[in-house]
Parts: C-alpha cells; sequence; structure tokens
C-alpha cells in the first residue's frame, strides 16, 4: 500500500482534469504515479508535459531510449516502472531476451545487442549507479551514434527514470491493477 494517499480524478484539483482525462485515454487508468504526485498539482502538470516530451519527441528512437529506461529501472530495483516499461519496452521492439539481459545485467555480452545499444545500456548503467564514473571514453563511443543533442536526450532519460524509481519507491507506488 503507498506510503501517501493517492488522489482519484474526483478528488484532484481542477487544474489535473485534464491530464487524468488524457492519461486515461492514453494508458487505460490514470497512473498511480501521477495520483501519487498530484499533492502537488503544479509540478504534476510540468512533470506530465517534460514526461510525455522525452517520450515522444526528440531524436532518440523510442526502442533506445527503453533500453536506457529499462537499465536503470532494473537497477534500482522499481517494481512499478520495471514492469511497465517493460511492457512498453517489447511494443518498441525489445525481444525477450534483450530485457532480460537488461534485467540481469549480461547486455555488454550478448549477441541481441549491437554496440550502440551496448553503450547505451553501460550509460544508463554508470548514470544510475556512479555518475562520476562516466568517462570521456564513454562519451566519446556514444558520439559514434549520438550528436549532443540526443546524449542530452539520453542522459534525461536515465535521470527521469531514476527520479521516478525513487519516487516510487519511497512512497510505495504500486502499479495500477
Amino acid at each position: 500500500m503507498a506510503r501517501i494517499t493517492l488522489i482519484e480524478k474526483g478528488r484532484a484539483a481542477i487544474v489535473l482534469r485534464n491530464l487524468y482525462d488524457f492519461a486515461e485515454k492514453q494508458f487505460g487508468v490514470v497512473p498511480n504515479l501521477f495520483k501519487a504526485m498530484a499533492h502537488r498539482p503544479e509540478l504534476l502538470v510540468t512533470f506530465a508535459n517534460f514526461y510525455k516530451e522525452l517520450w515522444t519527441g526528440g531524436g532518440v528512437d523510442l526502442k533506445t531510449k527503453e533500453i536506457a529506461g529499462l537499465r536503470a529501472a532494473f537497477l534500482n530495483g522499481c517494481q512499478y516502472c520495471s514492469t511497465r516499461h517493460t511492457a512498453s519496452g517489447k511494443r518498441a521492439g525489445l525481444s525477450d531476451e534483450q530485457i532480460q539481459a537488461l534485467r540481469e545485467g549480461g547486455y555488454a555480452t550478448s549477441a541481441a545487442f549491437d554496440e550502440r545499444e551496448k553503450a547505451v545500456a553501460r550509460l544508463a548503467e554508470k548514470v544510475t549507479t556512479h555518475p562520476n564514473a562516466v568517462t570521456d571514453e564513454d562519451i566519446r563511443q556514444l558520439r559514434k551514434w549520438f550528436g549532443e543533442a540526443d546524449l542530452v536526450e539520453l542522459n534525461l532519460i536515465i535521470g527521469t527514470m531514476n527520479l521516478t524509481n525513487r519516487f516510487n519507491e519511497c512512497f510505495a507506488v504500486e502499479l495500477e491493477k
């Protein structure tokens, strides 16, 4: 059970009604993450707009974003994000073998990933576990495939996944049923 009250649609601030309606259309339910964040409506609106742009906009393809996000979620042990992004990762083209390798950390030696994908997973792992461990060589390797705007986008994907993982784990936010 969540450690804070999840704010249902009927109790949500008026400013959140459109967001809740959009989420219901998009996901079939209002994510419990949003219901937990609804205690600060203005922050939830800002976060939701940022999150939507991060995952749907930019120059990095969705499969690559999911590789980065899933590796972070698995490292953090966030069941909520791991479950949600396993499903969205599959829709983006990740195989069961790739998802398992991201979960277990075997991506570096897996034939299921190309060098570009391995570099993305490695970045996610370093940013999640020890951000100061990212080296000039890591960035140089990533520059083979990504421009600076893409690198910023990947770092924001990883950082946002770490934020949501920590938020969910702190408040024991459970996956919606």
